[in-house]
């Protein structure tokens, strides 16, 4: 029940029985557990000017973090390793980066989930395809019959064209909201550890929206196709065949 301002007596910590003042706050913290109920960050110069005293020996950090140019990390790292500092463990940022990109369960996730969206993407466009081929033949005698009406193939094509552009034009919409709003609550549910504990900070969703554009950019290629492969097959309409045979 402190708020920022409020002050604490600081009796558990050795060697000092002041108070201390709540100058801000967070919700995370390196090194800290995320289940911890409450946790306190002091600056360790003040710390040690607080605790300072006759026959009180100076707590000494559990571990240090360094600021160093990305040129000079590997070196750096080496240097803390070797003697004289013999540092019991020493991770640096890339290193760090390297172990999670390079981790069996992230890559065979990521493997899955690409894998998905390739198949189901090409079974979706195979799909629509021969929905639009199949569906313009056996209209083949309604557009033959639009023919002898007056109306020229390429107007068919752009009736054909409109139809199926506005299911593309649905499905791009729904799709791509769809995927948004299932990545904004999934995601953050399944990001684990090895242990499978909660990942620490929280997971930020971010959305690529150049790989979006590509996907969608694709929906359109098949569009194209397909109306393509439907516009071979309205000129190859026999008129007279159709009509005569007097289907609708």
């Amino acid at each position: 029940r402190l708020h920022v301002g409020d002050s604490v007596p600081l009796g558990g910590l050795t060697g000092f029985t002041g108070k201390g003042k709540i100058v801000g706050e967070f919700a995370t913290f390196p090194t800290v557990n995320p289940d911890a109920k409450y946790a306190m960050v002091a600056d360790y110069a003040t710390f040690l000017a607080a605790t300072f005293g006759p026959g009180v020996f100076p707590r000494e950090p559990d571990d240090y973090w360094l600021t160093a140019r990305e040129s000079a990390l590997d070196d750096v790292a080496r240097k803390l390793r070797n003697a004289p500092f013999s540092s019991a463990s020493v991770v640096t940022r890339a290193e760090a980066l390297t172990k999670l990109a390079l981790d069996p369960v992230s890559l065979g996730t990521m493997g899955s989930l690409i894998m998905g969206l390739i198949a189901a993407s090409a079974l979706a466009a195979i799909g629509f395809i021969v929905n639009v081929v199949v569906t313009t033949r056996e209209r083949s005698g309604h557009f033959a019959l639009m023919r002898a009406v007056g109306m020229s193939t390429r107007q068919l094509l752009y009736w054909v064209g409109i139809e199926n552009g506005i299911t593309v034009g649905f499905a791009l919409i729904i799709g791509t909201g769809l995927g948004l709003l299932l990545s904004n609550i999934v995601l953050p549910l399944t990001a684990v550890t090895q242990q499978g504990t909660k990942v620490v900070p929280d997971l930020i969703v971010i959305h690529p929206w150049g790989s979006i554009a590509l996907l969608n950019a694709g929906l359109l290629v098949v569009l194209g196709v397909a109306v393509t492969m439907a516009a071979r097959i309205l000129n190859r309409l026999d008129l007279a065949t159709l009509l005569r045979e007097g289907e609708e």
